[in-house]
């Protein structure tokens, strides 16, 4: 059983939490800190969590095996080293940093102490994903052409001015911080590294963020990506993937829905065959537990947590290019 320490006890944090507080056999949470200690007692008095006043206790309480960061994006690099530096496993939320470079010295600082490192991209670990993933790498795909990401939720008309989630400095490229990372992720995972990307960002409707972001990107591989964001509408989720033997999606805030329909191989009457879709439903699936359990074997010496380094790298590198390019109004070779 690992002992984690929950750092950024607000709404996320306490969904981390709550995913395998009593419920887990491979990880609990024992300590944590908040920025606004008042905030978070009564939560971590139900929780059985024990509240530090900072982070150098949590670091030096030998007694705590990990570290989990649900705080400000601004703060990841500092974190991670600091952590690692401690001889702690360390899991942080997405996005892992918000620049290539504080990406590459956390990744090293990681190497460097020999820690686990998780980062929170929940919806790899969904069984409609690993099903969307085992498609791609066996060939029934065909050839890839595109893949297309679509992330919304309401949060740019909910979020009061005072959240840090709306200073532009955490949230850079509107909806892209928020949501569209995973998306991002997962096209860096599936078709390989960004070449070059080209995004546009307006605020439409929200008083306190830029709300409306799409991304191109051009992958090494040949593959093009396209990830749409809306911070102003219904909660929603859709990863498609388009090749030669047919198109396969994930669909719905849950996940709980795999489509695939193949390419039809004759035609009737001057229009292409319509062929009825397979479907899978996978109901009551909490990825946010797997992925914290699966953090949970790697600190244990189990099997390497899923995103690679290199992985991880290629995702800030490609997330750096689209907020210079939304910034810029062209487009921007990633490094």
């Amino acid at each position: 059983m690992i002992n984690a320490a929950i750092v950024g006890m607000g709404w996320w944090g306490k969904t981390l939490v709550d995913s395998v507080q009593g419920k887990s056999e491979l990880i609990r949470f024992t300590a944590g800190h908040n920025r606004t200690r008042s905030k978070a007692e009564a939560y971590a008095k139900e929780k059985g969590i024990a509240l530090h006043d900072d982070l150098a206790g949590i670091l030096a309480d030998p007694k705590i095996d990990a570290v989990v960061y649900a705080a400000r994006h601004t703060e990841r690099t500092g974190q991670i080293e600091r952590t690692a530096a401690a001889g702690k496993h360390v899991f942080v939320e997405k996005p892992f940093s918000l620049d290539l470079r504080g990406a590459e010295q956390a990744l090293e600082a990681v190497k460097r102490h020999n820690v686990a490192l998780g980062v929170g991209y929940q919806r790899r670990f969904h069984p409609s994903t690993d099903e969307l993933r085992r498609r791609i790498r066996e060939g029934q795909l065909g050839t890839i052409s595109q893949c297309v990401g679509e992330s919304t939720a309401p949060a740019g008309l909910m979020l009061p001015g005072e959240s840090w989630r709306t200073h532009a400095e955490e949230a850079p490229a509107g909806g892209m911080t928020a949501l569209g990372v995973h998306a991002l992720d997962a096209m860096i995972e599936f078709f390989g590294p960004a070449a070059e990307v080209y995004c546009t960002n307006s605020r439409r409707a929200s008083k306190v963020i830029d709300d409306t972001t799409t991304a191109l990107i051009s992958h090494r591989s040949g593959v093009s990506s396209t990830i749409v964001c809306s911070m102003i509408t219904a909660v929603n989720y859709r990863l498609a993937v388009y090749g030669t033997a047919g198109c396969a999606e994930v669909l719905k805030p849950t996940l709980e829905t795999f489509r695939f329909v193949p390419t039809p191989q004759a035609r009737m009457s001057g229009q292409p065959t319509v062929i009825e879709p397979e479907v899978i439903e996978t109901k009551g699936f909490d990825p946010v537990r797997a992925e914290l359990e699966a953090f949970a074997r790697a600190a244990s010496g189990g099997a390497a947590y899923p995103n690679t380094p290199e992985q991880i790298r290629d995702v800030v590198a490609a997330f750096e290019a689209i907020v210079q390019s939304a910034a810029a109004g062209r487009p921007i070779t990633v490094k």
